[in-house]
């Protein structure tokens, strides 16, 4: 009995952990797994792993690039869901690299041996800056845990600008001394940059803007120029020069003129501009206004003529100066030139009377042209008036002849047409004569034939009435032939009683 209710006693214990246990698997276990190893990246982020078993990193390791070494691996995981086991592998979910717009990113490895002295960019395998930059993105590829980010300004050079670049890591120049080096050599390269925007490692190189846009330098005031005239004068000078940097050049100069200073003798902020103006325009400037100021005295300047001779001069010698150091001079104009203010009013007071003079001189000039003018007037309209009136006269003779022989040809063609009528009427009247007379004389011919023939025929009959009644009866002869052939007509019975009693004749061709 004892037995028995042992046996039921872990026959039900065993039941309950089988329960207990098939819970765990079908509930419990799902539930660990999914809320225990589950790993959820989101967007912009990365999730690093750290092994929590394996072998024991190297001393001078801190990174585990496998997993077979424990602590913080390198390979991280990007967005995403992911299952760790939890008693194995433990993480942490950061944000990833983003390098914005208009930043340059600068990444530093740091794990890997230590830089050899003498470097400062880190080659594969060693700890330190790398050398390439990153442009605007996002980067998942890099572990916070073992990297670092830098954000860096990029370079834009702006339109009418180019980028002058120094290499502050790279080659030795094979040419030593010289202010340009060829390309990948340490120092301040050839080639230049067009406009745009460029991501750079500042600890590799640096690009310096420098304007290739025209500049203008005012000498006033403290910048004004004072030099001696011929006589011993000081004679100030105040003006504009006008200059750009030679396209071809820009980095010769850049690397000639820019230095570390920052104010110049008068303590203002200086740029790479300023720097060109007080190391080259404005020392040129000085030393040809000196040079170009002495060959005159002090009296000169004040005239026009003196002033546009020392500028021509003055602008000739500071542009071949200039161009010698890469600068550009497209005008140089002076404004003015101030002698000293003891003479300056003597010589003021003169010049006013010589122009004060000069324009009395002119104007007795203009009115002697303007009387010369008048009579030139005058004398021109004499002869325009002469003119015109030998015009009118030889017009109206050339007129006069004009019709005197239009008249001339008019009768002219009047006695041809004349003439002509006169010839064509003699010669119709002889035409008609000679037809007249060819009728007379066809009639008379005819007339004489007729006479002949019946001549002829009157001496054949014998005498005149002899013909004259054969021509008469020969007339009458058919007319009386049909009257009595006609048996039907009114004289029919006539001639029938006139035959019964008289007897017939013979014909005269019977009697013949």
């Amino acid at each position: 009995m004892n037995l028995d209710k042992i046996e039921m006693k872990y026959f039900g214990i065993a039941i309950s952990n089988l329960i207990l246990a098939v819970f765990v698997l079908v509930i419990c276990f799902p539930l660990w797994i999914w809320y225990g190893w589950r790993i959820e990246v989101p967007a912009e982020h990365l999730a690093v792993l750290i092994h929590k078993s394996g072998e024991n990193l190297p001393p001078e390791e801190l990174i585990a690039k496998s997993d077979k070494y424990k602590g913080i691996q390198l390979n991280t995981l990007s967005e995403g869901r992911y299952f760790y086991c939890p008693i194995f592998w433990d993480w942490a979910v950061k944000k990833q690299f983003i390098v914005p717009g208009e930043k340059s990113g600068i990444i530093i490895r740091n794990f890997g041996k230590d830089l050899e002295p003498g470097k400062l960019l880190a080659e594969e395998g060693y700890k330190g800056i790398l050398p390439e930059p990153l442009s605007p993105g996002r980067y998942s590829q890099y572990n916070p845990s073992a990297y670092q980010l830098v954000l860096v300004p990029a370079v834009t050079v702006r339109a009418g600008y180019v980028g002058v670049v120094t290499l502050r890591i790279g080659k030795t120049p094979e040419k030593r001394n010289t202010f340009l080096v060829e390309s990948g050599e340490q120092g301040v390269q050839k080639q230049t940059l067009s406009p745009g925007t460029y991501y750079i490692n500042y600890f590799k190189k640096s690009i310096s803007e420098v304007s290739l846009r025209s500049h203008r330098f005012d000498m006033e005031g403290q910048m004004a120029i004072l030099f001696p005239s011929k006589d011993g004068f000081d004679i100030t000078l105040e003006g504009t020069i006008e200059w750009f940097i030679d396209k071809e050049r820009v980095a010769e100069v850049f690397m000639k003129y820019n230095d570390r200073a920052n104010k110049d003798t008068f303590g203002r902020v200086t740029t790479f501009t300023d720097k060109v103006i007080n190391k080259v325009i404005l020392p040129n400037a000085r030393a040809f206004s000196r040079i170009q100021g002495s060959k005159y005295i002090g009296k000169e300047f004040i005239s026009g003529k003196t002033r546009k001779l020392f500028q021509k001069a003055f602008l000739k010698d500071l542009r071949k100066a200039c161009q010698q150091d890469g600068i550009v001079i497209k005008s140089a104009l002076v404004k003015t030139i101030r002698p000293p203010v003891r003479i300056a009013r003597v010589i003021k007071d003169r010049e006013i009377a010589r122009r004060e003079q000069e324009k009395y001189e002119k104007e007795k000039d203009t009115q002697i042209s303007a009387k010369s003018l008048a009579m030139e007037e005058l004398m021109v309209l004499r002869g325009q008036l002469i003119n015109d009136s030998q015009r009118g006269v030889s017009v109206m003779i050339k007129e006069a002849d004009k019709n005197a022989e239009v008249k001339i040809i008019g009768a002219e063609q009047k006695l041809d047409v004349s003439q002509r009528n006169l010839k064509a009427s003699i010669n119709n009247s002889k035409s008609i004569l000679a037809k007249a007379d060819a009728k007379s004389k066809v009639i008379l011919f005819n007339n004489l034939a007729e006479a002949k023939a019946l001549q002829g025929a009157i001496n054949a009959f014998g005498g005149g009435q002899n013909y004259a009644r054969h021509a008469f009866l020969k007339k009458i002869a058919p007319g009386i032939e049909n009257i009595l052939d006609n048996t039907d007509g009114i004289f029919s019975s006539f001639f029938t009683n006139f035959n019964s009693t008289v007897p017939k004749q013979k014909s005269k061709q019977e009697v013949k």
